[in-house]
């Protein structure tokens, strides 16, 4: 089994495999940032359309709508027992 696996070893080596240049691993590296930095931006501009569709959807909704000016009335800040000088005055 040995001598098997030494002969297959063997005419491995000897086929001339040439070995790997020196930088091999950092252009690996440096493709694979290449690919997350385009996977990235592709996020990131597929994200930036939607949010414009959105608000192209919400204005087009929104347009000529009728306005009408209301008094808002607030039970928390509005009437008599809320007023500043209500609040101010102890003795009531």
């Amino acid at each position: 089994m040995t001598s098997n696996l030494d002969n297959i070893l063997n005419m491995l080596k000897a086929d001339g495999i040439e070995p790997l240049p020196a930088d091999f691993s950092s252009s690996v590296w440096s493709r694979i940032g290449e690919i997350q930095e385009r996977r990235s931006a592709y996020k990131s501009n597929a994200l930036a359309g939607i949010m414009f569709l959105v608000a192209v959807g919400a204005g087009f909704g929104t347009a000529e709508q009728p306005v009408s000016a209301q008094t808002g009335f607030s039970t928390l800040t509005d009437g008599p027992d809320y007023s500043p000088a209500g609040l101010l005055n102890i003795s009531q």
